[in-house]
Protein backbone atom coordinates (compact mmCIF):
# COMPACT_ATOMS: atom_id res chain seq x y z
CA UNK A 1 0.00 0.00 0.00
CA UNK A 2 2.79 2.07 0.74
CA UNK A 3 4.30 1.83 -2.60
CA UNK A 4 0.79 2.63 -4.39
CA UNK A 5 0.46 5.57 -2.30
CA UNK A 6 4.22 6.78 -2.88
CA UNK A 7 3.40 6.69 -6.62
CA UNK A 8 0.35 8.61 -6.73
CA UNK A 9 2.33 10.70 -4.36
CA UNK A 10 5.05 11.03 -7.87
CA UNK A 11 2.52 11.47 -10.10
CA UNK A 12 0.45 13.99 -8.01
CA UNK A 13 3.45 16.23 -7.68
CA UNK A 14 4.28 16.01 -11.64
CA UNK A 15 1.01 16.62 -12.18
CA UNK A 16 1.12 20.00 -10.32
CA UNK A 17 4.07 20.74 -11.63
CA UNK A 18 2.63 20.30 -15.21
CA UNK A 19 0.03 22.38 -14.49
CA UNK A 20 1.32 25.25 -12.84
CA UNK A 21 1.45 27.30 -15.97
CA UNK A 22 0.90 26.30 -19.29
CA UNK A 23 -0.13 27.77 -23.41
CA UNK A 24 -3.15 27.92 -24.45
CA UNK A 25 -4.13 24.99 -28.13
CA UNK A 26 -6.21 25.19 -30.93
CA UNK A 27 -9.50 23.93 -30.80
CA UNK A 28 -8.82 20.74 -32.84
CA UNK A 29 -6.30 19.83 -30.47
CA UNK A 30 -8.32 20.63 -27.85
CA UNK A 31 -11.47 18.47 -28.61
CA UNK A 32 -9.31 15.98 -29.84
CA UNK A 33 -7.19 15.59 -26.06
CA UNK A 34 -10.67 16.43 -24.28
CA UNK A 35 -11.88 13.17 -26.15
CA UNK A 36 -8.92 11.17 -25.01
CA UNK A 37 -9.17 12.56 -21.78
CA UNK A 38 -12.75 11.78 -21.27
CA UNK A 39 -12.14 7.92 -22.90
CA UNK A 40 -10.00 7.13 -20.41
CA UNK A 41 -12.55 8.75 -17.42
CA UNK A 42 -15.45 7.02 -19.23
CA UNK A 43 -13.04 3.61 -19.00
CA UNK A 44 -12.32 3.73 -15.38
CA UNK A 45 -16.17 4.85 -14.67
CA UNK A 46 -16.80 1.33 -16.33
CA UNK A 47 -14.31 -0.63 -13.92
CA UNK A 48 -12.51 -1.06 -17.68
CA UNK A 49 -8.64 -0.23 -15.85
CA UNK A 50 -6.59 -2.90 -18.29
CA UNK A 51 -7.86 -1.27 -21.18
CA UNK A 52 -7.08 2.37 -19.30
CA UNK A 53 -4.07 1.36 -18.75
CA UNK A 54 -3.23 0.35 -22.22
CA UNK A 55 -2.87 3.98 -22.97
CA UNK A 56 -0.09 5.35 -20.23
CA UNK A 57 3.25 5.68 -21.30
CA UNK A 58 5.91 3.45 -20.83
CA UNK A 59 7.32 5.75 -17.77
CA UNK A 60 3.39 5.80 -16.12
CA UNK A 61 3.39 2.18 -16.40
CA UNK A 62 6.94 2.50 -14.60
CA UNK A 63 5.43 4.29 -11.70
CA UNK A 64 1.61 2.81 -11.86
CA UNK A 65 1.00 -0.60 -12.73
CA UNK A 66 -2.73 -1.23 -13.46
CA UNK A 67 -3.44 -3.13 -10.48
CA UNK A 68 -2.20 0.10 -8.26
CA UNK A 69 -3.87 2.10 -10.34
CA UNK A 70 -6.94 0.58 -9.56
CA UNK A 71 -6.32 0.38 -5.95
CA UNK A 72 -5.91 3.95 -6.07
CA UNK A 73 -9.03 5.09 -7.97
CA UNK A 74 -11.68 2.56 -7.24
CA UNK A 75 -12.25 3.69 -3.61
CA UNK A 76 -12.61 6.99 -4.64
CA UNK A 77 -14.76 7.11 -7.54
CA UNK A 78 -16.80 4.36 -5.09
CA UNK A 79 -17.54 7.03 -2.49
CA UNK A 80 -18.43 9.83 -5.93
CA UNK A 81 -21.30 7.47 -6.71
CA UNK A 82 -22.58 7.23 -10.41
CA UNK A 83 -21.29 9.07 -12.93
CA UNK A 84 -23.41 11.72 -14.63
CA UNK A 85 -21.69 14.03 -16.92
CA UNK A 86 -18.24 16.56 -17.45
CA UNK A 87 -19.44 19.32 -16.65
CA UNK A 88 -16.46 21.21 -17.89
CA UNK A 89 -12.98 20.97 -19.80
CA UNK A 90 -10.02 22.59 -20.68
CA UNK A 91 -6.62 22.19 -22.13
CA UNK A 92 -3.17 23.80 -22.08
CA UNK A 93 -0.16 22.76 -23.69
CA UNK A 94 3.28 22.20 -21.39
CA UNK A 95 6.51 21.11 -22.67
CA UNK A 96 5.48 18.23 -24.94
CA UNK A 97 2.62 17.08 -22.86
CA UNK A 98 -0.90 18.40 -23.59
CA UNK A 99 -2.82 18.13 -19.85
CA UNK A 100 -6.33 18.22 -19.61
CA UNK A 101 -8.54 18.96 -16.74
CA UNK A 102 -12.04 17.85 -16.82
CA UNK A 103 -14.65 18.63 -14.12
CA UNK A 104 -16.83 15.32 -13.75
CA UNK A 105 -20.09 15.76 -11.79
CA UNK A 106 -21.31 12.57 -9.95
CA UNK A 107 -24.10 11.81 -8.27
CA UNK A 108 -22.97 12.07 -4.58
CA UNK A 109 -19.70 14.92 -5.28
CA UNK A 110 -17.82 16.36 -8.53
CA UNK A 111 -14.48 15.03 -9.19
CA UNK A 112 -11.05 16.90 -11.25
CA UNK A 113 -9.77 15.08 -13.40
CA UNK A 114 -6.04 16.17 -14.27
CA UNK A 115 -4.75 13.85 -17.42
CA UNK A 116 -1.53 14.58 -18.92
CA UNK A 117 -1.12 13.38 -22.62
CA UNK A 118 1.81 13.05 -24.69
CA UNK A 119 1.94 14.05 -28.45
CA UNK A 120 1.95 9.80 -28.76
CA UNK A 121 -1.63 10.48 -27.46
CA UNK A 122 0.03 8.16 -23.86
CA UNK A 123 -0.96 9.05 -20.72
CA UNK A 124 1.93 10.48 -18.79
CA UNK A 125 0.38 11.58 -15.53
CA UNK A 126 -3.53 11.17 -13.98
CA UNK A 127 -4.72 12.75 -11.11
CA UNK A 128 -8.00 12.58 -9.61
CA UNK A 129 -9.40 15.02 -7.00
Amino acid sequence: MKKVLSSVITILIGMTILTACGEKVDQETSNKMTAKAEEIVTLINDGNYDKASESFSDKMLEQLNRADFEKAIAPVLEKSGPFETVDKSTVEKKDNFYVVVLVAKYEKEKRVFTISINEKEKIEGFFIK
